[in-house]
């Protein structure tokens, strides 16, 4: 082991600093206050080894914490166990437990690491890699504790925030709209003032609003019509983007 000092410049220099210090094949990531089975290096090498098309592996993780809500966050990273299931949700939430993954080193060198900004940097890594055509697998055991102190950087950074998930969804989410969802209307599920100003990033693509509230029925918000949800668009010809669930169904003939 090697211990590399260096002055305070951000989570994003320090992985860059650790990555060129890098010689093996594999890398592997997980932050100083998480816990790793002993066995999770030796299986997730033994993935990569195996399975030549596949450029990133996570594995299932336990939840360190008290927080219910980050708690779901977990059991919903852990469902996903392939590359279509992480890939077709992407733009839910990051759908990989970041601390957890190991991945070929010369996908730095193709792909670029991790990226200074406003934003967090993991969840940006995974958006472009992903767009670029890597390939994500899976450890199918719990090999890391992902730990959740009330002073991490996700709880207390504002790279972290809300607004910046979403700014960073929306920025990757408009250019996938673009090619997979062409000639289709695109219709965001969701009318409020909250949502509107969420998905302001992909505002120009979109043809209308779908909502659940009656008094809503043939309003106009933003010079774009509304519908119910007894009242939705032919499926065939559009594609709805839900609040809580992005980029549900828009692969789906």
């Amino acid at each position: 082991m090697v211990l590399i000092q260096q002055k305070v410049e951000g989570i994003a220099q320090a992985l860059r600093c650790g990555f060129e210090a890098c010689r093996g094949e594999f890398i592997a990531r997980m932050d100083a206050d998480d816990v790793m089975d002993a066995r999770r290096l030796e299986l997730q090498r033994a993935f990569l080894t195996e399975n030549d098309d596949q450029g990133l592996v996570p594995c299932r993780v336990r939840f360190g914490g008290t927080e219910v809500g980050y708690a779901g966050h977990v059991e919903w990273v852990n469902s996903l166990m392939n590359h279509d299931a992480m890939s077709l949700r992407r733009f839910v939430e990051a759908p990989v437990a970041h601390p957890s993954v190991m991945f070929r080193r010369e996908l730095l060198a193709r792909h670029g690491g991790y990226r200074e900004g406003d934003f967090p940097e993991d969840y940006e890594l995974c958006l472009r890699w992903l767009e670029a055509g890597v390939r994500f697998g899976k450890v199918d055991e719990e090999l890391l504790t992902w730990n959740d102190p009330p002073q991490r950087l996700s709880r207390t950074d504002a790279r972290y925030s809300v607004e910046a998930f979403y700014a960073m969804k929306c920025l990757y989410l408009k250019d996938w709209l673009k090619t997979h969802a062409t000639g289709r209307e695109i219709w965001l599920w969701g009318a409020g003032r909250v949502t509107r100003r969420r998905f302001d990033g992909v505002f120009d693509l979109i043809t209308g609003f779908i909502d659940v509230d009656e008094a809503k029925r043939g309003a106009w918000r933003d010079a774009r019509p509304m519908h119910l949800a007894d009242d939705l668009p032919e499926r065939k010809k559009v594609s709805i983007i839900p609040v809580e669930k992005i980029i549900r169904e828009l692969t789906q003939p």
